[in-house]
């Protein structure tokens, strides 16, 4: 992400970043995402359960809460033309969202109105992910 600047600044102090910084300083791929192409967006609520959501490990060990989140995730990806890359904070959050979504069929509801990618964990299996998304780009 760019602008890095003020991150930096932030994290100089940091010895753990200061031994591993790059001599040639930090990577900006401002060639890969254009400021036109990012929407970025905090969600204060979930969709179904009308309370705040709050990313902490214990919500995102609820059925409840991952169903909220993924009902949010629905909402807004069926709005949004083209691609979405959609964060979660780990690969367990991750796995236990596929596991509720597929279980509850909110997986194939998404599965209606975008091309669904999961990244893979091997870094070979990658390159195929990433075909996979820019083929559905122009589905979704």
């Amino acid at each position: 992400l760019a602008p890095l600047g003020a991150l930096q600044a932030e994290l100089m102090a940091s010895e753990a970043l200061a031994s591993r910084a790059l001599q040639e300083g930090p990577l900006e791929a401002r060639h890969i995402v254009h400021p036109w192409q990012l929407f970025a967006a905090v969600l204060p609520c979930a969709d179904r359960c009308n309370a705040p959501i709050v990313s902490t490990y214990g919500n995102w060990q609820s059925e409840e809460f991952v169903q909220a989140v993924g009902v949010s995730v629905l909402r807004l990806v069926s709005c949004i033309p083209g691609g979405v890359l959609c964060f979660l904070p780990s690969y367990q959050s991750l796995d236990l969202a596929l596991l509720f979504w597929r279980r509850s069929g909110l997986w194939e509801d998404l599965a209606k109105v975008k091309v669904l990618v999961t990244e893979p964990r091997q870094a070979s299996e990658m390159p195929e992910a990433a075909r996979q998304f820019m083929a559905g780009v122009g589905n979704g």
